[in-house]
């Protein structure tokens, strides 16, 4: 309880008088709250304002403040992966949790590699897709794949973690949420770079034949991928069927598309 309480308390002092933060940051703060998550990994209320906690301290602060850094060497990113781990059932966990990951790599972008080196884009990926329907939390998601999908060595695992197909549900859900949208398609965009991402574009638009919003967004895609390939690569929408796909089915079936 008295931890609780204590990781409860330094999260409001945290979005405080910039001189009350800078006190307790640098009484060792951060290095408390990450012991509270680290001794109670069960207690569900402790993690949950921890990652609120970790978030406020990182929010409207810089790469100069030194926070970014410190919570890099106290293994922010692990204890927050373990938090969502551990209480994937509680959606305001997974909320807080991704909500302080995004402030992480807002304050020093460097910070998108540490997070994939955790395979912290599958945790993320397991929230959205479990709480579809809510929208903050498919906002902050959709944020920080923006950043992790610019890292060059990041597109063969967020393919392989199904990003694409994920984010066309997302699009899905939240048509008409302009910040959501801008952030899930910057992503595709990163992933529409090279024909490993032709298959998981046709697997979702021929696992969602009846949904019109995913055969828009997948012919959005097409053509962000056919734009990036060069011409020998761009046999490949001939040898996937894409074409043929396209027109004898997807045009069938949904006259608008």
């Amino acid at each position: 309880l008295i931890q609780f309480f204590g990781v409860m308390i330094l999260g409001n002092l945290a979005i405080s008088l910039k001189g009350i933060q800078e006190e307790i940051f640098d009484a060792g703060a951060l290095q408390t709250v990450l012991n509270a998550m680290e001794s109670h990994p069960d207690a569900k209320l402790i993690q949950r304002y921890a990652c609120l906690t970790i978030g406020n301290f990182l929010r409207d602060t810089t790469k100069e403040s030194g926070i970014s850094g410190v919570l890099y060497h106290l293994n922010m990113p692990f204890a927050v992966k373990q938090a969502m781990q551990t209480h994937r059932e509680s959606m305001d966990v997974q909320l807080y949790a991704i909500g302080a990951l995004l402030n992480f790599v807002n304050v020093d972008k460097s910070m998108s590699s540490v997070l994939l080196g955790v395979s912290m884009h599958k945790e993320i990926l397991e929230a959205m897709r479990l709480y579809l329907f809510e929208e903050k939390l498919q906002d902050y998601g959709c944020a920080v794949l923006k950043y992790l999908c610019a890292e060059p060595s990041a597109m063969p695992k967020l393919l392989a973690s199904h990003t694409i197909e994920i984010l066309f549900e997302v699009l899905s859900a939240y048509p008409d949420s302009a910040k959501t949208k801008h952030n899930a398609w910057r992503c595709i965009h990163n992933l529409c770079m090279a024909s490993s991402s032709l298959p998981h574009i046709l697997k979702s638009m021929r696992n969602n034949m009846d949904k019109s919003s995913v055969q828009v967004n997948g012919c959005i895609a097409l053509t962000y991928l056919a734009s990036n390939l060069d011409k020998d690569e761009k046999y490949a929408l001939v040898e996937f069927d894409a074409l043929a796909f396209i027109l004898e089915t997807v045009i069938k079936m949904h006259e608008n598309v």
